[in-house]
């Protein structure tokens, strides 16, 4: 196994929380509470979730677990080197590295994906959306799957979503945080299809510029909802979900990102809400 060598001896400064660590490869990002911290293994470059780390001692390295794998390709030398990045300091410290700042590092990873999918950076006008840093686990969307929020959007969603069901209406996630890696799946999958880019670009937005990113963005869906349409279907906008969501999802900070005939391009967009702040 041919790994980066986590250099042990830099200087530590105690903290009252968890921080983000890195090596040249991984990025580990805190989620979960501060006495009970769980941390989310990602690829520096290519943004994928890899796995979920915790530990059942957290003063002893020994116990460590991985608590879920997100990805296929979270081969054990990822992970080995996530243990060993994760146990480079000791627990509720942070490692001082010089570390390349997160907007060049979202840059560099965005133009890359960019060429990948044939598109010329100075045909990319959105406004880059870093991937957050900060993520929490909420559970589990409407298709099985783990999803992640920012704290913040991830507190507001959870009283949002309990209001809605105690006036009798269902909401789920369908999806929440992607990263750009991900989104660029998302496009290329559909190329691979036959769809042409131009059409999907209408639908998906450019890796590096999606809500999704920011891990504030929330599709959503009302599976309970007799009659409800697939997900991500235009016709959520006759369910009592959405009408729900207009009339009260300001109140918890929520706004609805791609009305008809929005500015930005995007197709009409019903189930896609968006954090904006507290309402």
């Amino acid at each position: 196994m041919n790994r980066k060598k986590i250099n042990r001896s830099a200087s530590h400064s105690p903290l009252t929380a968890p921080e983000t660590r890195m090596s040249e490869r991984l990025r580990l990002v805190p989620a979960g509470s501060v006495s009970d911290p769980v941390w989310l293994v990602q690829e520096k470059m290519s943004g994928c979730l890899l796995a979920t780390l915790s530990r059942q001692n957290h003063q002893s390295p020994a116990g460590f677990v991985c608590v879920q794998r997100h990805d296929p390709w979270a081969h054990s030398d990822a992970l080995a080197e996530a243990i060993e990045l994760f146990d480079a300091t000791p627990p509720m410290q942070h490692q001082t590295q010089k570390q390349i700042p997160e907007a060049t590092l979202s840059q560099e990873k965005a133009r890359r994906l960019w060429t990948d999918l044939g598109l010329e950076p100075a045909t990319v006008k959105a406004p880059l959306v870093p991937e957050s840093c900060r993520l929490q686990p909420g559970g589990s969307d409407c298709f099985g799957r783990p999803f992640f929020l920012h704290p913040l959007a991830l507190t507001a969603w959870n009283r949002m979503q309990q209001a809605a069901a105690a006036d009798g209406v269902s909401l789920s996630v369908a999806s929440a945080f992607r990263s750009f890696a991900y989104q660029a799946g998302l496009i290329q999958r559909k190329r691979c299809a036959g769809q042409q880019l131009s059409d999907i670009l209408c639908v998906n937005a450019v890796p590096g510029t999606s809500e999704h990113h920011s891990g504030m963005a929330l599709d959503l869906h009302c599976p309970d909802e007799p009659g409800a349409p697939a997900p991500l279907d235009e016709a959520f906008e006759h369910t009592r979900a959405f009408a729900w969501l207009s009339a009260h999802g300001g109140e918890y900070g929520f706004s609805l990102s791609y009305p008809r005939d929005n500015p930005h391009g995007m197709i009409y967009e019903p189930w896609h809400w968006c954090y904006q702040g507290k309402g």
